[in-house]
Protein backbone atom coordinates (compact mmCIF):
# COMPACT_ATOMS: atom_id res chain seq x y z
CA UNK A 1 0.00 0.00 0.00
CA UNK A 2 2.69 2.48 1.01
CA UNK A 3 4.14 1.68 -2.88
CA UNK A 4 0.73 3.46 -4.01
CA UNK A 5 0.53 6.39 -1.70
CA UNK A 6 4.16 7.50 -3.22
CA UNK A 7 3.63 6.45 -6.57
CA UNK A 8 0.35 8.72 -6.23
CA UNK A 9 1.93 11.45 -4.88
CA UNK A 10 4.70 10.88 -7.71
CA UNK A 11 1.69 11.08 -10.29
CA UNK A 12 0.39 14.32 -8.67
CA UNK A 13 3.97 15.84 -8.91
CA UNK A 14 4.34 14.84 -12.52
CA UNK A 15 0.69 16.13 -13.26
CA UNK A 16 -0.11 19.22 -11.71
CA UNK A 17 0.56 22.32 -13.96
CA UNK A 18 0.59 24.80 -10.58
CA UNK A 19 3.88 23.26 -9.56
CA UNK A 20 5.60 24.34 -13.31
CA UNK A 21 7.87 22.07 -15.02
CA UNK A 22 8.88 19.64 -12.93
CA UNK A 23 9.37 16.61 -14.61
CA UNK A 24 11.45 15.83 -17.15
CA UNK A 25 12.08 12.44 -19.13
CA UNK A 26 14.72 10.68 -18.20
CA UNK A 27 14.79 7.86 -21.47
CA UNK A 28 15.64 7.77 -24.83
CA UNK A 29 12.65 5.70 -25.61
CA UNK A 30 8.78 6.21 -24.50
CA UNK A 31 7.04 3.09 -25.47
CA UNK A 32 4.21 3.98 -23.09
CA UNK A 33 2.83 7.75 -24.58
CA UNK A 34 0.81 9.45 -21.89
CA UNK A 35 -1.94 11.01 -24.15
CA UNK A 36 -3.80 12.94 -20.61
CA UNK A 37 -3.56 13.39 -17.23
CA UNK A 38 -5.94 15.42 -15.09
CA UNK A 39 -6.21 16.07 -11.56
CA UNK A 40 -8.91 17.27 -9.14
CA UNK A 41 -8.04 19.62 -7.04
CA UNK A 42 -5.65 21.08 -8.88
CA UNK A 43 -3.30 21.84 -7.26
CA UNK A 44 -3.61 18.82 -4.53
CA UNK A 45 -4.73 20.36 -0.82
CA UNK A 46 -3.15 17.98 2.06
CA UNK A 47 -6.18 15.75 3.67
CA UNK A 48 -8.14 16.20 0.66
CA UNK A 49 -9.43 13.67 -1.52
CA UNK A 50 -7.68 13.81 -5.27
CA UNK A 51 -8.57 12.83 -7.71
CA UNK A 52 -6.18 11.54 -10.81
CA UNK A 53 -7.26 10.25 -13.88
CA UNK A 54 -4.71 9.55 -16.41
CA UNK A 55 -4.81 7.55 -20.52
CA UNK A 56 -1.74 6.87 -22.53
CA UNK A 57 -0.89 4.53 -25.25
CA UNK A 58 1.28 1.43 -24.93
CA UNK A 59 3.57 0.95 -28.23
CA UNK A 60 4.32 -2.87 -27.64
CA UNK A 61 2.32 -6.23 -25.92
CA UNK A 62 4.06 -6.85 -22.30
CA UNK A 63 4.08 -10.23 -21.12
CA UNK A 64 5.96 -9.27 -17.90
CA UNK A 65 8.11 -6.61 -16.88
CA UNK A 66 9.07 -4.37 -13.09
CA UNK A 67 7.57 -0.64 -12.62
CA UNK A 68 10.79 0.43 -10.18
CA UNK A 69 10.09 3.83 -7.82
CA UNK A 70 12.75 5.94 -5.95
CA UNK A 71 11.27 8.93 -3.57
CA UNK A 72 13.41 10.66 -1.64
CA UNK A 73 12.25 13.79 1.16
CA UNK A 74 15.75 15.58 0.93
CA UNK A 75 18.46 12.89 1.11
CA UNK A 76 15.55 10.39 3.12
CA UNK A 77 15.24 7.65 1.06
CA UNK A 78 11.16 7.33 1.51
CA UNK A 79 10.86 4.08 -0.79
CA UNK A 80 13.07 2.40 -3.07
CA UNK A 81 10.64 -0.68 -4.83
CA UNK A 82 10.51 -2.64 -7.82
CA UNK A 83 7.00 -4.60 -8.63
CA UNK A 84 6.15 -6.78 -10.78
CA UNK A 85 4.27 -5.25 -13.60
CA UNK A 86 1.58 -8.25 -13.57
CA UNK A 87 0.54 -8.82 -10.65
CA UNK A 88 0.42 -5.20 -8.81
CA UNK A 89 -2.21 -5.14 -6.29
CA UNK A 90 -5.40 -3.48 -7.35
CA UNK A 91 -4.23 -3.11 -10.89
CA UNK A 92 -7.00 -3.76 -13.63
CA UNK A 93 -4.97 -4.54 -15.88
CA UNK A 94 -2.87 -8.54 -15.62
CA UNK A 95 -0.81 -9.65 -18.31
CA UNK A 96 -0.20 -10.10 -20.98
CA UNK A 97 -1.17 -6.28 -21.71
CA UNK A 98 -2.00 -5.68 -25.36
CA UNK A 99 -0.09 -2.61 -26.85
CA UNK A 100 -2.85 0.00 -27.28
CA UNK A 101 -4.86 2.94 -25.71
CA UNK A 102 -5.10 2.50 -21.72
CA UNK A 103 -6.99 4.59 -19.19
CA UNK A 104 -7.07 4.28 -15.05
CA UNK A 105 -8.19 6.98 -12.03
CA UNK A 106 -7.13 6.82 -8.88
CA UNK A 107 -8.30 8.52 -5.47
CA UNK A 108 -6.48 8.87 -2.34
CA UNK A 109 -5.81 11.60 0.16
CA UNK A 110 -2.22 13.23 0.77
CA UNK A 111 -1.93 12.91 4.57
CA UNK A 112 -1.99 16.59 6.29
CA UNK A 113 1.57 15.66 8.11
CA UNK A 114 3.03 15.66 5.16
CA UNK A 115 6.65 17.59 5.59
CA UNK A 116 7.65 20.72 3.78
CA UNK A 117 10.61 20.70 1.83
CA UNK A 118 12.70 18.65 -1.58
CA UNK A 119 11.08 15.87 -2.85
CA UNK A 120 12.66 14.18 -5.45
CA UNK A 121 11.21 11.00 -7.26
CA UNK A 122 12.75 8.12 -10.33
CA UNK A 123 9.97 5.90 -12.18
CA UNK A 124 11.59 3.29 -14.88
CA UNK A 125 9.05 0.90 -16.31
CA UNK A 126 10.84 -2.11 -17.83
CA UNK A 127 9.22 -4.78 -20.66
CA UNK A 128 9.58 -9.01 -20.60
CA UNK A 129 13.04 -7.94 -22.24
CA UNK A 130 14.10 -5.54 -19.11
CA UNK A 131 14.19 -2.84 -22.39
CA UNK A 132 13.20 0.49 -20.35
CA UNK A 133 9.52 1.66 -21.67
CA UNK A 134 8.92 4.98 -19.84
CA UNK A 135 11.38 6.56 -17.44
CA UNK A 136 10.23 9.92 -15.07
CA UNK A 137 12.60 11.74 -13.19
CA UNK A 138 10.73 14.65 -10.79
CA UNK A 139 11.88 17.17 -8.73
CA UNK A 140 9.37 19.24 -6.35
CA UNK A 141 9.70 21.74 -3.44
CA UNK A 142 6.65 22.29 -1.28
Amino acid sequence: MKFYLYLSILLILLTSTSFGDIWSNCGPNEKFKITSVSIVPDPPVKGKLITISGSGVLGENLTSGQVAILVKFGLITLINEKKDICTLPGSPYKCPIKEGEYSHTINFTIPEAAPNGKYTGHVSVTDQESSEIACIDVTLTL
